[in-house]
């Protein structure tokens, strides 16, 4: 599947100085920490990644339709809104 990056997450990661190789590292090997199967317009997921630059959280959907992963959002989680690791919400 093919790598596109919404016009909103390319803003994010420019705008929290987050490169595309840790999305693309993310979306390899980055850890599913929610899921959202009912999402509208697609099915997508919070993935959890550990890159040198810090942990980044970046929600993807897939486009089973168009064969692309879609990154819709990227951020660098934080310890107010997340338990230890990242893995939980508050």
């Amino acid at each position: 599947m093919g790598l596109r990056f919404s016009r909103h997450a390319y803003s994010r990661m420019l705008e929290r100085c987050i490169s595309v190789q840790a999305v693309a590292e993310a979306v390899r090997s980055g850890e599913v920490v929610e899921s959202y199967p009912g999402a509208h317009p697609l099915p997508c997921k919070l993935v959890l990644c550990h890159t040198l630059e810090g942990p980044v959280h970046v929600l993807l959907a897939e486009d089973q339709t168009e064969h692309a992963i879609i990154v819709v959002t990227v951020y660098r989680p934080d310890l107010g809104r997340w338990h230890e690791g990242f893995r939980r919400r508050r």
